[in-house]
C-alpha cells in the first residue's frame, strides 16, 4: 500500500490524519495514522467496547484493512489497533499467514 498511496487516501483525499506512515511485511502492514482527528472516537470506543478493536474493528481501522485487501488481493485481519496519544497505529495481517 505504499506510503505516497496512503497519503493520498487517508490524508489529502480523507482528510483523516495530517500524516501516515506505514510499512509492510511480508504478509503485514503496519500503519500509523498521525494526530488524527478520530483519536477520541478511538479512545471512546475502547472505553465503552474495547472488543469491537479485538474481533471487527472500528470503521476506521476497517476502512484501513479493507483498502490493504483491495491492495494485496487477499483477504486480512486486523492484528492490532491501538491509540498513541492522538496518533492510531494498525497491524494488519494476512488470513492466509495467520
Amino acid at each position: 500500500m505504499g506510503n505516497q498511496k496512503a497519503q493520498e487516501v487517508l490524508v489529502k483525499g480523507l482528510e483523516i490524519a495530517d500524516g501516515v506512515t506505514s510499512s509492510e511485511g511480508e504478509d503485514e502492514l503496519q500503519v500509523r495514522l498521525k494526530n488524527t482527528a478520530y483519536s477520541g472516537l478511538c479512545h471512546a470506543l475502547k472505553e465503552d467496547a474495547p472488543q469491537v478493536c479485538d474481533q471487527i474493528g472500528c470503521p476506521l481501522c476497517s476502512l484501513i484493512a479493507c483498502i490493504y485487501t483491495e491492495y494485496s488481493d487477499t483477504e486480512v485481519v486486523i492484528e492490532r489497533a491501538q491509540l498513541e496519544n492522538h496518533d492510531i497505529v494498525l497491524a494488519c495481517k494476512s488470513y492466509h499467514a495467520k
